[in-house]
C-alpha cells in the first residue's frame, strides 16, 4: 500500500495514514504500541501529555515525519502496511459501543445501509 519514496507525497496521504492508525487504535497504549513498533522514536512518545488526545499526537508526529525525508516516508509506508494487513481488530474488543453496533448489524443484516443508534 505504501508509496514510492522517489515520488512526492500526495498530501492526502498522511491524513489517510493517521485517520486508520486513529479508528484501529482506540486505546492510547495500544496506539503507542503499534506507532513505536512501527519505528516511531520512544522519546517523541514519552513526550505525550495525558491531556494530549490521539489525534493531537498524531497531528504533531505527521509533521515531523515529512521533515524527516526518506526515512519519514519509510516509517508512514509502513504504518500504512500495517494497517492495510489488518485482518482483525482486538483493540476494539471489549468496547460496549462495539457489541452494539455488532447487535445491529446481525440485526439489519446491511447495517451499513442504516444509521447506528448508540442510544439504544
Amino acid at each position: 500500500m505504501g508509496i514510492g519514496i522517489e515520488k512526492p507525497i500526495p498530501p492526502h496521504y498522511l491524513e489517510l495514514v493517521a485517520d486508520a492508525a486513529l479508528k484501529s487504535y482506540w486505546r492510547r497504549k495500544a496506539l503507542a504500541l503499534f506507532l513505536r513498533r512501527c519505528g516511531v522514536a520512544q522519546a517523541f512518545l514519552s513526550g505525550w501529555q495525558s491531556e494530549e488526545t490521539k489525534r493531537e499526537l498524531l497531528y504533531r508526529l505527521f509533521p515531523k515525519l515529512e521533515e524527516a525525508g526518506d526515512a519519514g516516508l519509510r516509517l508512514v509506508n509502513r504504518m500504512a502496511d500495517s494497517l492495510d494487513q489488518q485482518t482483525s481488530f482486538p483493540d476494539l474488543l471489549g468496547w460496549e459501543v462495539i457489541s452494539r453496533v455488532r447487535r445491529h448489524a446481525s440485526q439489519t443484516g446491511e447495517a451499513y445501509l442504516d444509521p447506528v443508534d448508540f442510544n439504544n
